[in-house]
Protein backbone atom coordinates (compact mmCIF):
# COMPACT_ATOMS: atom_id res chain seq x y z
CA UNK A 1 0.00 0.00 0.00
CA UNK A 2 1.38 3.40 -0.92
CA UNK A 3 0.24 6.98 -1.20
CA UNK A 4 0.74 8.40 -4.67
CA UNK A 5 -1.11 9.98 -7.57
CA UNK A 6 -3.59 7.88 -9.60
CA UNK A 7 -2.27 6.39 -12.84
CA UNK A 8 -4.02 5.53 -16.11
CA UNK A 9 -3.87 1.85 -15.09
CA UNK A 10 -5.80 2.46 -11.84
CA UNK A 11 -9.44 2.05 -10.96
CA UNK A 12 -10.75 4.96 -8.87
CA UNK A 13 -13.23 4.13 -6.12
CA UNK A 14 -15.08 7.01 -4.42
CA UNK A 15 -16.26 6.41 -0.85
CA UNK A 16 -17.92 9.31 0.94
CA UNK A 17 -14.98 11.66 1.71
CA UNK A 18 -12.27 9.40 0.27
CA UNK A 19 -11.04 8.34 -3.15
CA UNK A 20 -9.05 5.14 -3.47
CA UNK A 21 -6.89 4.25 -6.46
CA UNK A 22 -6.09 0.58 -7.08
CA UNK A 23 -4.22 -1.01 -9.96
CA UNK A 24 -6.69 -2.72 -12.32
CA UNK A 25 -4.47 -5.83 -12.63
CA UNK A 26 -4.22 -6.09 -8.83
CA UNK A 27 -8.00 -5.91 -8.43
CA UNK A 28 -8.58 -8.60 -11.06
CA UNK A 29 -6.01 -10.95 -9.50
CA UNK A 30 -7.23 -10.45 -5.90
CA UNK A 31 -10.96 -10.54 -6.60
CA UNK A 32 -11.22 -7.08 -5.07
CA UNK A 33 -10.04 -5.89 -1.70
CA UNK A 34 -11.70 -4.90 1.57
CA UNK A 35 -10.20 -1.92 3.39
CA UNK A 36 -11.29 -1.41 6.98
CA UNK A 37 -10.09 0.77 9.85
CA UNK A 38 -9.79 -1.07 13.15
CA UNK A 39 -9.84 0.50 16.59
CA UNK A 40 -9.38 -1.69 19.60
CA UNK A 41 -7.12 -2.23 22.57
CA UNK A 42 -4.66 -4.40 20.61
CA UNK A 43 -5.26 -3.42 16.97
CA UNK A 44 -5.49 0.05 15.53
CA UNK A 45 -5.05 0.99 11.89
CA UNK A 46 -6.00 -0.14 8.41
CA UNK A 47 -6.75 -3.75 7.56
CA UNK A 48 -6.57 -4.76 3.89
CA UNK A 49 -7.92 -8.15 2.84
CA UNK A 50 -8.14 -9.85 -0.55
CA UNK A 51 -11.56 -10.89 -1.82
CA UNK A 52 -10.16 -14.31 -2.78
CA UNK A 53 -8.27 -15.03 0.43
CA UNK A 54 -10.11 -14.72 3.73
CA UNK A 55 -6.99 -15.67 5.72
CA UNK A 56 -4.48 -13.23 4.21
CA UNK A 57 -4.09 -9.50 4.07
CA UNK A 58 -2.01 -6.91 5.78
CA UNK A 59 -2.48 -4.39 8.54
CA UNK A 60 -1.01 -0.93 8.39
CA UNK A 61 -1.21 1.22 11.46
Amino acid sequence: MALDEPKDTDTIIALEKFKLAADKDLLSSTGGVKVDYLTGPFRKGFSIKSGKDNCGGCSCG
